[in-house]
């Protein structure tokens, strides 16, 4: 056998032996190809009555969405509240700091299970301007002062509806209507700084009263 034809035979066994290695790397391919193929279709139908929920055409189904403006600052989220029942709706500042908020929580004061729908509109340094509640046992809205505090509340019950003018610490004036089945009677009073009635006007289908006190509480006029 001559070196030429010696050469040939080893050309010929490099190609052959490269050939089988591109059909190696091929049916490596296909093999991991099939199994992802395979997982993904198992996960599919693992999760598919379990896990996804089906979605109509053009709806959107997430828990956490949020909006960012083009500096990446976060603008708007819409949400849980923290205790993971109810959703919210934050509108935010450009600094971070919240302007509106929409949300279903119990008023100030309340027990947690006396939820309301609740709108709070806030300034530029987020501090609470204006508030609205509404429920089926009480809706309000609130205007606060400049620092935040109570101004001047309007409330609406079902037997009773009203006007609070505060200092921003206590209620200094209040108005009142009661109605009821068998009457019904109007109150209009004005306390101090410790909550203490001053003056007190009261009308209704009873008839009407008025009553003055001293500073520490006496009364000091009735009429009639």
């Amino acid at each position: 056998m001559s070196m030429h034809d010696t050469g040939t035979q080893i050309e010929s066994l490099e190609r052959e032996q490269q050939r089988l290695r591109r059909q190696v790397r091929g049916l490596t391919v296909g093999l991991i190809l099939l199994t992802l193929l395979l997982l993904v279709g198992e996960a599919v139908r693992w999760l598919g009555p379990r896990g996804l929920e089906p979605t109509a055409p053009g709806a959107l189904r997430v828990r956490h969405l949020t909006l960012v403006d083009e500096a990446g600052r976060t603008r708007a989220e819409l949400g849980f509240m923290s205790d993971g029942r109810e959703p919210q709706l934050v509108l935010s500042h450009p600094d971070g700091r919240p302007w509106a908020t929409l949300s279903v929580a119990p008023p100030p004061g309340a027990p947690p299970e006396q939820r309301q729908a609740s709108l709070l509109l806030q300034d530029e340094a987020g501090k609470a301007g204006v508030s609205l509640g509404a429920s089926s046992t009480r809706s309000g809205v609130v205007l606060h002062g400049t620092q935040g505090t109570l101004g001047l509340g309007l409330y609406v019950e079902p037997d009773s509806r009203g006007l609070v003018i505060s200092d921003g610490e206590v209620p200094r004036i209040h108005l009142q209507h009661d109605q009821h089945e068998e009457a019904s009677i109007s109150r209009l009073r004005f306390l101090d700084e410790q909550r203490r009635e001053q003056a007190a006007l009261v009308g209704g289908s009873g008839g009407g009263s008025f009553k003055l006190y001293r500073p520490e509480g006496e009364r000091a006029f009735q009429a009639p």
